[in-house]
C-alpha cells in the first residue's frame, strides 16, 4: 500500500537507531553522495569532451547528436538487465565492474580520427553506464524511506552538481590549456578511483521484505509485465521518458548553438552547461521539503508549463542571459517531475534494483530519442531551431498523460498484490 502518513511522521517498517549510533542515512549519506558527485563530474567531463574534440574533428551538429544517441542507444540495451543483475548479485560487485570498461575506454577515445569513432566508442561506455546508475539508483531508493520526503531530490542533485557544473568546468580547463588527451585521461583515472570506492561505500547485497521477494522465482519477462502493470510505475516512467527526451536536447546541442551558431566564446558557451545545472541542483534541493504540499496534478502541470517556456527561449534566444533563462527553466521542470516520480516509487512495496532499471531505461530512451531526432532534425532545421519543433511533441506527450490520468483509477497491482 501507498504510505499516506504526513510528513515527517514515523513508519511502522523503519528501522529504530540504536544508541550511541547516528541514524542510517546519517552514516549512509555523505560516503553516497560524495561517489554521486565524482560519479557525475566522470559522466559531464566525458561528455564535453566528446562534444569538444568532435568540433575540433569538423563534426556537424547533426552528427554529434548521432555521438550522443550512440551512448543512449548503448545504455538502453542493458538498463533493464542491469536492475535484474543487481538484484541478485548485488550493487558492490556490480558496480566495479561496470566502472572499469569506461576507465579503459576513455583512455582510447582521443585516438579516434572520425566523429562514427567517437560515436562507437561512446556506444560502447554507454553499455557498462547502466549498471553504474541502477547500482547507484537502487542503494538510494532503498534508503529513502528512512531519509525522508525533503531528500527525495539529493541523489540527483548531487549528480547534477558532478555532471553539469564540476565535470564541464574540468573539462573546459583542461582542454583549454592541455588538449582533449588530458582530460579523457583524468576521466579515466575517475572511473577508476570509483570502482575502488563502490566496493567500501555501496550495500553488498539488496534487502527485500518478504512481500517484495515472493514473485522473484518467475521469469524475468513475467516480472517485467508485472512491474509495468503497475499504474504507479507505468505512469512514472512514461513521464520520465518525455521529460529526459525534452532534456537532452539542452545536453546535445547547447555547445552547436552558443559556439557554432551564434558564436559565443567557449567560456560562455561552457557557463550555460554549468547554469543549466545550477538550476537542475537548486531545484532539486530545495523543492523536496514542498513535495507533500503539491499536488501531483499540480506538480506535472507546472513542470510543462517551465518545458515549454525553457524550449521556446532556446530556440529564440540569441545572447547568453536568454540561452540562460531557458536552461534555468528546462531544468527546473525536469527536477520537479523527477522529484514527484522517486517520491511515488520509493513508497513501493517492490525490489527497488527492478524499478529503478525501468525508470532508469525510461531516462535513458528519452535521452535517446531526444538526440536522435533532434539529430535528424538538425539536417533539416538549424541545430537551435530544433528546440522551437520539438515543442508539439511535447504538447501532444503532455496531452495524451492528461487523458490517461482522467481515466478511473484502477488498483496498483504490485501495490494490492503485496498487501
Amino acid at each position: 500500500m501507498h504510505d499516506t502518513r504526513p510528513p515527517g511522521a514515523a513508519r511502522a517498517d523503519a528501522p529504530a537507531p540504536q544508541p550511541g549510533r547516528p541514524p542510517v542515512g546519517d552514516r549512509f549519506l555523505p560516503g553516497f553522495l560524495f561517489l554521486t558527485v565524482l560519479g557525475g563530474m566522470t559522466i559531464g567531463l566525458g561528455k564535453v569532451a566528446t562534444t569538444l574534440f568532435a568540433l575540433e574533428l569538423g563534426a556537424t551538429g547533426g552528427e554529434i547528436g548521432f555521438i550522443s544517441a550512440a551512448e543512449s542507444l548503448g545504455m538502453m540495451l542493458v538498463t533493464v538487465p542491469a536492475g535484474f543483475i543487481i538484484a541478485r548479485y548485488g550493487a558492490r560487485r556490480v558496480y566495479f565492474t561496470a566502472s572499469m570498461g569506461p576507465a579503459v575506454l576513455s583512455l582510447l577515445l582521443p585516438c579516434a580520427p572520425l566523429w562514427w569513432l567517437l560515436a562507437a566508442g561512446r556506444g560502447l561506455i554507454g553499455l557498462c553506464i547502466p549498471f553504474r546508475i541502477v547500482s547507484m539508483n537502487s542503494s538510494f531508493l532503498e534508503k529513502l524511506r528512512t531519509l525522508g520526503p525533503s531528500r527525495t531530490g539529493w541523489y540527483r542533485a548531487t549528480n547534477s552538481i558532478g555532471i553539469a557544473m564540476i565535470g564541464p568546468a574540468v573539462a573546459h580547463a583542461l582542454i583549454s590549456r592541455h588538449g582533449p588527451v588530458l582530460a579523457f585521461a583524468t576521466c579515466a583515472l575517475a572511473f577508476l578511483l570509483l570502482a575502488l570506492l563502490g566496493r567500501v561505500l555501496l550495500p553488498a547485497a539488496e534487502t527485500l521484505p518478504p512481500s517484495a521477494s515472493a514473485g522473484t522465482d518467475a521469469g524475468v519477462l513475467r516480472q517485467i509485465r508485472a512491474l509495468l502493470a503497475d499504474r504507479v510505475v507505468l505512469e512514472s516512467c512514461l513521464i520520465e521518458y518525455l521529460s529526459s527526451s525534452t532534456s537532452s536536447l539542452h545536453g546535445t546541442f547547447i555547445l552547436v548553438v552558443a559556439i557554432a551558431g551564434l558564436g559565443l566564446p567557449q567560456g560562455e558557451a561552457v557557463q550555460l552547461v554549468m547554469t543549466h545545472g545550477v538550476a537542475s541542483v537548486s531545484a532539486l534541493f530545495l523543492l523536496g521539503a514542498l513535495l507533500h504540499r503539491l499536488p501531483r496534478p499540480l506538480a506535472y502541470g507546472a513542470s510543462f508549463t517551465l518545458a515549454c517556456c525553457g524550449l521556446l527561449l532556446l530556440g529564440t534566444g540569441r545572447d547568453f542571459v536568454t540561452l540562460a533563462a531557458g536552461g534555468i527553466a528546462l531544468a527546473s521542470g525536469s527536477a520537479l517531475i523527477h522529484l514527484v516520480n522517486m517520491d511515488q516509487m520509493s513508497r513501493h512495496p517492490i525490489s527497488k534494483s527492478k524499478i529503478s532499471g525501468l525508470y532508469s531505461l525510461a531516462q535513458m530512451s528519452g535521452n535517446f530519442s531526444g538526440a536522435l531526432i533532434g539529430g535528424l532534425l538538425a539536417h533539416i532545421v538549424s541545430p537551435q531551431q530544433v528546440f522551437i519543433a520539438w515543442l508539439p511533441a511535447v504538447c501532444a506527450g503532455a496531452l495524451l498523460l492528461w487523458r490517461r490520468a482522467r481515466r478511473p483509477a484502477l488498483p496498483d497491482t504490485l501495490s494490492t498484490s503485496h498487501s
